[in-house]
């Protein structure tokens, strides 16, 4: 992946759509920008963080672009189109089957887990006075 200091939702994007080539065009513009919306929203939850969406920081850039892939995926199959090839560093796959789209969001979704895993979960414990 391209890593810059500061990304914004045009920035994942772009990303994206170098990371699995063929998008349907209803994947395009306003519906990725809304897929990605999801993906912060659940990065900085899963966190308990602010990320924003005009300056993310580069420790979220890996789980945002992973959770927008996923979920792109997951989009692909509704809408019953196909796409080409999907390539993650060595990784790649053509995704032109259904099978081969499971496949791929599955190991999308193992490389999300570890970064989530990475960031980790800040979680407070409140004693309550009875």
């Amino acid at each position: 992946m391209t890593i810059t200091n500061l990304w914004n939702v045009g920035s994942v994007s772009a990303e994206v759509y170098n990371l699995i080539s063929d998008l349907p065009t209803a994947l395009s513009g306003t519906g990725m920008n809304n897929i990605i919306y999801g993906a912060i929203t659940f990065v900085e939850n899963y966190c308990n963080v602010n990320i924003g969406s005009s300056s993310i920081s580069q420790q979220y850039h890996n789980a945002i672009v992973y959770k927008t892939m996923f979920d792109v995926l997951g989009a692909k199959d509704l809408v019953g189109a196909e796409l080409g090839n999907i390539s993650l560093g060595d990784f790649s796959i053509n995704a032109s089957t259904s099978a081969a789209i499971a496949d791929a969001r599955l190991n999308i979704k193992l490389l999300l887990d570890g970064e989530l895993q990475i960031l980790g979960r800040h979680v407070s414990f409140y004693k309550a006075n009875s």
